[in-house]
């Protein structure tokens, strides 16, 4: 099945593969200072342990690249449903650089938030997605 797959919707099925394992992997880090008696405490968190809605959307659209993908490349789906992922892949990404921008979290003292490797891998996947989509246009051309 997946043989049916040019490179660039290999290339997305990868991203959206990478985009869904990067939710589950450290987005954020906070070290929470306690003066001196304790240099710090370190939290982290996931995508999932950050958001509200973030992480819902992105999980989604994930999955509904693979599904996308996977069907067309089956024969289940029309290969113009295949055109949704590029738009899909698009929001991931913006949604991915906002979040890497704007890092969730009150302005407290004492607590330094800063970004995990999660959100770079998930900033890789959502560009994958596009980039594949972006290949898939330009071999059709």
């Amino acid at each position: 099945m997946l043989t049916r797959l040019g490179n660039g919707a290999r290339i997305s099925l990868g991203g959206a593969i990478v985009l869904f394992i990067s939710l589950f992997m450290t987005w954020y880090t906070a070290k929470i200072s306690l003066g001196g008696l304790v240099s710090g405490i370190g939290v982290n968190a996931s995508a999932f342990d950050a958001f509200d809605f973030t992480d819902i959307l992105l999980l989604v659209i994930s999955l509904g690249v693979i599904a996308v993908i996977l069907l067309v490349a089956s024969g289940k789906l029309g290969p113009e449903l295949s055109q949704a992922v590029l738009p899909a892949g698009g929001l991931a990404l913006l949604l991915v650089l906002f979040r890497l921008i704007k890092v969730p979290g009150p302005d407290v003292t004492g607590v330094d938030f800063g970004r995990g490797f999660g959100i770079f891998i998930g900033l890789i996947g959502a560009a994958a997605i596009v980039a594949g989509q972006v290949l898939d246009r330009k071999d059709a051309v």
